[in-house]
């Protein structure tokens, strides 16, 4: 073993990885449903010393051409461990219309084989929108006066979030779905 004065060489140092408690991902963290709750808002010093903020919101897209409601999530495995991440739903106002909504109603009646591939994208939309909804435990959201969603009535409800490998960083995980119900496995 070298000593204090001895130089030490890569080779000396052991891999340390498996010891990491990194709370963003990795090995640490499963795939799969965990508790969650839904925050209004979360604020952090980063590891520069900058107060961070990120609150939960309904705002325009960077295109303009629909909405992003970016709800910010503590998920929680079954031994406590906290992980802090964020779940995007993006609708447009087309996509929660009357008609567009019985249209979908309609073609989920059909076979899946003969459904509408146009309202694809609706549907999905929908479905997410619905069970925020559950999660929340609103029939439906208000509208906001800048013509979003007002979505204060999740804020601090507990629910369940499947988490998944991200699709930028495989290291790392992020909420791929959230739910009211308690799922069959939770980690």
């Amino acid at each position: 073993m070298a000593t204090m004065t001895e130089d030490i060489s890569l080779a000396d140092i052991p891999d340390l990885s498996a010891l990491s408690n990194d709370s963003g991902g990795g090995s640490t963290w499963q795939d799969g449903w965990h508790a969650a709750t839904v925050l209004q808002e979360r604020s952090f010093t980063d590891r520069n010393g900058n107060d961070r903020l990120f609150a939960s919101s309904d705002a325009p897209s960077a295109a303009g051409d629909s909405r992003n409601i970016r709800l910010q999530v503590e998920v929680r495995r079954s031994d406590g461990q906290k992980m802090y991440s964020s779940y995007l739903v993006n609708y447009r106002h087309e996509d929660l219309q009357s008609d567009t909504v019985q249209a979908v109603i309609a073609d989920n009646i059909k076979e899946q084989a003969d459904q509408d591939p146009s309202l694809t994208r609706a549907r999905l939309t929908l479905a997410r929108l619905s069970k925020l909804q559950k999660v929340a435990g609103v029939r439906n959201f208000a509208r906001t006066s800048e013509g979003g969603l007002n979505i204060s009535a999740v804020f601090g409800k507990t629910c369940f979030a499947r988490l998944g490998e991200d699709r930028r960083n495989p290291q790392y995980k992020e909420i791929k779905d959230l739910k009211a119900d308690t799922p069959k496995k939770v980690l």
